[in-house]
């Protein structure tokens, strides 16, 4: 059951930012792509969240904070990355980035 929530949280939040890279500049579209991608990391939670426990029932916490942590690190670097490698902002840009 696990597995399967792992693939869906791994296929269709990457479908929907690419078709989301390919809407150009409909706002309605890329935001109802990127909300269904969001949707679809839901199914990736309950996975994680029992994974921690079944590696290490003692250390979860710890485990978890670190996974958390790294992942937050990745979310405050991110932006700055895409600020920095897209000084002309366009569509194709956006499209060599998400891709």
């Amino acid at each position: 059951m696990f597995e399967m929530l792992f693939i869906i949280a791994s296929v269709g939040p990457g479908v929907a930012i690419i078709a989301a890279s390919y809407a150009g500049c409909d706002r309605t579209a890329v935001v109802a792509l990127v909300t269904l991608a969001m949707a679809f990391m839901g199914t990736f939670y309950p996975g994680m969240k029992v994974n921690a426990l079944d590696l290490s029932p003692n250390y979860a916490g710890t485990l978890m904070a670190l996974v958390n942590g790294i992942g937050a690190f990745t979310g405050i670097v991110t932006p700055y990355l895409v600020g920095v490698l897209t000084p002309n902002v366009s569509v194709i840009y956006i499209k060599i980035i998400v891709i």
